[in-house]
């Protein structure tokens, strides 16, 4: 992996980090730095050692863990804020990743202060 290749994935994953309520394709993603969606891949694969979707997935729940933690901004807009458009779908990927839905984890996080 040389520099240049590491320099493109962090800037790459700086654009994603800017907005997670992005949909964020590949190709648009490599286009400007005029290299191949593979080769992107690879690069992101080399540097983080997970594919990109793996990355955005836990860059999201991060971000939505804190904002359970630390607001009381309803569900929704946490949702939103992250890339879901539906509140339903969002809960049951933060279940899948957290084990308890966002409600719970709010409770949870709130009682251990």
């Amino acid at each position: 992996m040389t520099m240049g290749q590491v320099q493109i994935t962090k800037q790459v994953m700086e654009i994603i980090s800017a907005d997670l309520s992005k949909h964020y394709s590949i190709e648009n993603l490599a286009a400007p730095f005029g290299i191949s969606p593979s080769s992107l891949k690879n690069y992101f694969q080399g540097v983080y050692g997970k594919n990109i979707s793996t990355w955005l997935r836990e860059a999201r729940m991060s971000a939505a863990s804190m904002a359970l933690r630390e607001s009381n901004q309803p569900v929704a807009e946490i949702a939103a804020k992250v890339g879901y458009e539906n509140a339903s779908k969002f809960s049951a990927a933060f279940k899948s990743f957290l084990g308890e839905t966002p409600l719970e984890y709010r409770r949870q996080s709130r009682c251990e202060i």
